[in-house]
């Protein structure tokens, strides 16, 4: 598991409405609102992958300390 800061490039009132999209396609993943427009989420490699395809979002790595 990685864990990325995940932002919102959309507009803020739109952030959650499409947050649904995601909770539907990375059900395994763990979402925990930091923001309005930012999450941290805990979810395996292949999330950081895929979710460039989405236009809206922008995942970053977080390092967590060992």
């Amino acid at each position: 598991m990685s864990t990325y800061l995940l932002t919102y490039l959309g507009p803020a009132q739109r952030a959650r409405v499409d947050l649904q999209d995601l909770l539907k396609r990375f059900p395994e993943a763990y979402f925990i609102e930091k923001s309005v427009s930012e999450f941290e989420v805990r979810a395996d490699y292949a999330f950081g992958q895929q979710i460039v395809a989405y236009r809206d979002w922008r995942a970053s790595p977080i390092r967590v300390a060992a």
